[in-house]
């Protein structure tokens, strides 16, 4: 531990022993706000665990604390009653503009969240201190969140961590422990289309038979080379005659047409679409193949069959919530997968080549794989 991670943890323990959380308010929770500073993945997994809240506890206000980058995406969920902007200080991929800038933004935040009179918070990310310490400054009595050294000084009720459990599950558990809601099977993932976007999905990709290649990532280790994804196209094409639509958002423009400028038969290029276009058009493919991402998530979430790509995040934690026989993956076999690490720099791009360096082959075999299980669902 650094000298800054030390200070800061003894200043966590000093607040969090002024701050200390008294007995819960009596009865059951009434307004409730639940903290998701990261990203679309991330909060595409938190749908079980919020239909579970919604189920259960039927009465109360349901807030969602997201990042700007994920408003649109909370605010078409039918479980919650609003959604709160938050902008996450380290979630919103800027540098600190000071290093107390982060401090500044919460004293802000704790003042607007006062207003919304909330008896319990939710933490659902493991390592998220400035969430338990918004919490704290923002006065909520019931503080619930993960143990942690950072984290429990701050909590009214620490649940455990368990390493290597599914986040579906993490998410679904502290809430069934720290609000003593009856266990269950927390269903599947979920994600509503609109019929505007269903349409415009047709035209985009008219009639059947459309393979979807998702060319981007949310960092820079874990993006495929183009020309494996052209590889893995072109056996799509010409072994199982699927069309091929090519997908990335804005930034990842020029990897989509370096993608189809490696193809020799004709791609759509999806660029930049919105969430909900991407899901709908999502929704009209036979099988979506690319890397551990956010819309690799979305695409498991709509029912496309899905072929992902894992190497520095675990694959048991963070894989594919569903059939696995319907979305399979193709983990790195490099002995330090999974690192769990993202931030790598320019200059250590190249010591890190989990996921580059993943052959095309074992990729396509499992898309044959994905397609004969749902060609042989379909008939039976």
């Amino acid at each position: 531990m650094g000298m800054n991670d030390a200070l800061r943890l003894a200043l966590l323990r000093l607040y969090g022993a002024t701050r200390r959380a008294g007995p819960p308010p009596p009865g059951e929770p009434r307004r409730i706000v639940l903290l998701r500073p990261d990203h679309l993945g991330d909060l595409i997994l938190a749908v079980p665990a919020l239909r579970l809240l919604r189920h259960s506890l039927s009465g109360a206000h349901i807030t969602l604390a997201v990042g700007p980058w994920n408003r649109d995406v909370a605010a078409r969920f039918p479980w919650v009653d609003e959604v709160l902007e938050v902008d996450f200080p380290w979630f919103n991929r800027r540098p600190k503009a000071t290093p107390w800038s982060p401090y500044l933004r919460l004293l802000a935040e704790a003042s607007r969240w006062r207003q919304h009179a909330f008896d319990t918070a939710v933490v659902l990310r493991f390592d998220f201190w400035w969430g338990a310490l918004l919490a704290a400054a923002a006065g909520i009595p019931r503080r619930i969140g993960y143990a942690g050294p950072e984290t429990t000084p701050l909590l009214s009720d620490a649940i455990p961590y368990q390493v290597e459990r599914h986040e579906v599950l993490q998410n679904s558990y502290v809430l069934q422990q720290g609000l003593h809601l009856t266990e269950g099977d927390p269903g599947p993932l979920g994600f509503p289309v609109t019929d505007e976007e269903r349409t415009a999905a047709e035209s985009s990709l008219p009639g059947h038979g459309w393979a979807m290649l998702l060319v981007g990532a949310g960092a820079p280790v874990k993006l495929w080379p183009p020309a494996a994804f052209a590889q893995v196209g072109m056996h799509l094409a010409t072994e199982t005659g699927l069309r091929l639509a090519v997908a990335g958002a804005r930034s990842d423009a020029p990897r989509v047409e370096a993608v189809r400028s490696a193809l020799s038969v004709p791609a759509t290029p999806l660029i930049g679409l919105g969430i909900g276009d991407l899901a709908a058009a999502l929704a009209r493919c036979d099988v979506a193949v690319g890397a551990d991402s956010g819309p690799m998530h979305l695409a498991v979430a709509v029912g496309t069959p899905t072929v992902h790509l894992y190497g520095p995040v675990s694959v048991t934690s963070f894989g594919p919530w569903g059939d696995r026989r319907r979305h399979r993956t193709v983990v790195s076999p490099l002995a330090c997968v999974p690192c769990n690490r993202l931030d790598y720099s320019e200059a250590e791009l190249p010591l890190h080549p989990c996921i580059r360096e993943m052959p095309a082959l074992s990729v396509l075999q499992e898309c044959d794989s994905v397609l004969q299980e749902a060609a042989g669902a379909h008939r039976s």
